[in-house]
């Protein structure tokens, strides 16, 4: 296991390029009322704010303890280009602390991060998330490539159909109905067409603008759970309160009408 992480410390980080294909969607707005959650980690420092312009530089200070938690980010289609791997890392590495620091954040970066590349998902991806050695508190993608849903099944399974920590699964390219079935929570991003007003969402897209600054409130609000949130009604409040700021909206499948219980677009 040691090996795999120092082998994702040090990645060659390639780039992927990926053609966009839109899918018109339905979306209604979230109106819910907050929950009142309270935090059960003290690896997490409540006085730091996740500003987006902050004065003092990352290096600077840092805002994390040394804790047994993890949080596993696979960065994925769109998400695994050195720049945007350079800015989220250093990110993160301030604001949570990697691994090899013995902070809470584990990187991976797909394909480089992985031994079996024919099933490299499935395989390697399961192995981390199932080492008993490691605390897992939360998991969470950008751009997760096919058969990502395929490791989380094999974790489901383990644990009878209920994933212990939350699963987070933020602008996948893989088959969303899978995405959807094995995740705690899915976010896409809505655009506007061109030349139409509806609102549409990517499903292969050049990635989010400030998809940095989402992650860093991922982790933080993972950090807050005390385990995965039921797949209820709830969830859409998590979303708001992980995302303030944000515009939440419900998806609904175009071709059924039926809403997503956990899946929500943001603009």
């Amino acid at each position: 296991m040691k090996k795999i992480l120092i082998t994702v410390v040090g990645l060659a980080i390639c780039f992927s390029f990926f053609s966009c294909n839109k899918q018109k969607k339905n979306i209604t707005e979230i109106t819910e009322t907050p929950l009142s959650l309270e935090i059960n980690d003290s690896s997490w420092d409540e006085s730091f704010s996740l500003d987006e312009n902050p004065k003092v530089p990352y290096e600077a200070i840092q805002h994390w303890h040394a804790t047994n938690k993890k949080i596993l980010i696979l960065f994925g289609y769109e998400y695994n280009d050195q720049e945007f791997i350079s800015r989220a890392i250093e990110r993160l590495s301030s604001n949570f602390g990697l691994f090899d620091d013995g902070g809470i954040v584990i990187p991976v970066v797909f394909p480089e991060g992985f031994r079996h590349k024919d099933k490299a998902v499935t395989v390697d991806l399961f192995n981390i998330l199932d080492d008993n050695s490691i605390d897992i508190a939360g998991f969470i993608s950008l751009g997760a490539p096919e058969k990502t849903y395929r490791a989380l099944t094999k974790l489901q399974d383990k644990w009878d159909g209920q994933i212990p920590f939350p699963v987070i699964s933020m602008f996948p390219q893989d088959d969303i109905l899978g995405i959807e079935d094995t995740s705690t929570i899915v976010i896409n991003q809505i655009q506007k067409a061109e030349n139409e007003e509806s609102l549409i969402t990517e499903s292969e897209h050049s990635g989010v603008e400030d998809a940095d600054l989402i992650l860093d409130k991922a982790v933080a609000y993972i950090l807050k759970l005390n385990g995965a949130p039921e797949k209820d009604a709830a969830l859409a409040t998590h979303v708001r309160q992980m995302l303030p700021g944000k515009k939440i909206h419900r998806y609904i499948d175009s071709e059924t009408g039926l809403y997503s219980i956990n899946h929500f677009v943001i603009e």
